[in-house]
């Protein structure tokens, strides 16, 4: 029947996205109906093959961000279901007992009701320009504690221990948190999470379009990226934009 499978699936690629479990039951059930016609494989895989123009039929998970949940939620169904995974690292959160820059101003927004509006503009700014939010973000912080009592624990980030515990199945690229062309950060980023894993990444995830970086992402050792665009992966999608998946 792999012929006739071949004859009359699916003429795209999937990237599911997806950043927590509401009901274990609903997504396995996602899983399910995704490899009744896509074969998942680990995102590397589905990159190269979409660059060589063979990736039609498969599809490759993503969690964008590495906190507990990854390890509480998602691995044991995706263990289960035989499913491979790709988890995006933010080094500036993980095995540090930090919150990414947007979580803080987002905390923030809400604990200072007048300023929302304020707050939240600094978290697409902080794209282009880092330092500029990192130095409002400090002025901020000296107005008193963060309420952090009112996060799910699970929203907090994973230990490096935690994530390479994961095992083979789950591999393991870098969340793009300023523009590329920031290169000494994209190079740290990099840099660290070679440190930990004996290898480079080669694969990122990104909320903006990095579509004007990508001579320095390639330059970096980038193969792919999995970009904002939503929708199933076309044989003419560009590699460093790859539309990510949702049911």
């Amino acid at each position: 029947m792999s012929w006739l499978r071949k004859l009359l699936g699916p003429k795209n690629s999937l990237i599911f996205v997806k950043d927590r479990i509401a009901n274990r039951l609903v997504f396995e059930e996602e899983l399910l109906s995704i490899k009744k016609f896509y074969s998942f494989v680990p995102l590397s895989e589905l990159i190269d093959e979409h660059l060589k123009g063979r990736a039609k039929g498969l599809a490759a998970f993503c969690i964008p961000h590495a906190r507990k949940r990854v390890v509480h939620e998602f691995a044991s169904p995706l263990r289960e279901a035989d499913v491979p995974f790709t988890v995006f690292v933010d080094p500036d959160c993980v095995g540090t007992n930090r919150l990414p820059v947007e979580d803080e101003l987002r905390l923030l927004a809400a604990q200072h009701l007048p300023y929302k509006k304020e707050l939240e503009s600094l978290c697409d700014l902080y794209w282009e320009k880092p330092e500029e939010v990192e130095a409002a973000l400090a002025l901020w912080r000296k107005k008193g504690p963060l309420p952090l009592n009112s996060l799910d624990p699970l929203d907090f980030f994973c230990t490096w221990g935690e994530l390479l515990q994961l095992g083979d199945k789950c591999e393991l690229g870098l969340h793009l948190t300023t523009s590329p062309r920031h290169t000494r950060r994209l190079a740290e980023g990099v840099k660290f999470i070679s440190q930990r894993t004996g290898r480079p990444p080669i694969h990122a995830y990104s909320e903006f379009s990095v579509e004007a970086q990508a001579k320095t992402l390639q330059e970096a050792g980038f193969r792919g990226v999995v970009g904002p665009a939503r929708g199933a992966v076309e044989e003419q999608s560009r590699a460093l934009e790859l539309p990510q998946w949702a049911p």
